[in-house]
C-alpha cells in the first residue's frame, strides 16, 4: 500500500482498489460514529455544548480513517484496476 488512498497490488505493482460494498460503507459508518461520539462529548463538556458537532466529525475523522486502513490492509483483498491501452 502506498499513502493517501492509492494502493498497489503486491504481486503486480500495478494501482489496485477495493471494491466498495455496502458491507464496507456500512463497518466506515460504525467506525466513524464509534470514534465520534468520545470526542463530541468532551468538546461539549468542555466547550459549554456549542462545538459538539465539529468535536464529533474531528473525532470521526481521527478514529475512522485509521481503523479503516488497518481493516483494508488486514482483511480485504486488492482488485487490479482495469486500465486502458492507448496505442
Amino acid at each position: 500500500m502506498s499513502p493517501m488512498g492509492r494502493h498497489i497490488c503486491p504481486s503486480c505493482r500495478q494501482k489496485s482498489r477495493f471494491r466498495m460494498t455496502m458491507t464496507s460503507w456500512l463497518r466506515v459508518t460504525i467506525f466513524v460514529g464509534i470514534g465520534g461520539v468520545p470526542i463530541g462529548l468532551l468538546i461539549h463538556h468542555y466547550f459549554a455544548g456549542g462545538w459538539w458537532p465539529a468535536g464529533t466529525a474531528f473525532g470521526g475523522l481521527l478514529t475512522g480513517i485509521p481503523l479503516d486502513k488497518f481493516y483494508d490492509g488486514r482483511f480485504r483483498k486488492l482488485e487490479k484496476c482495469e486500465t486502458k491501452n492507448v496505442t
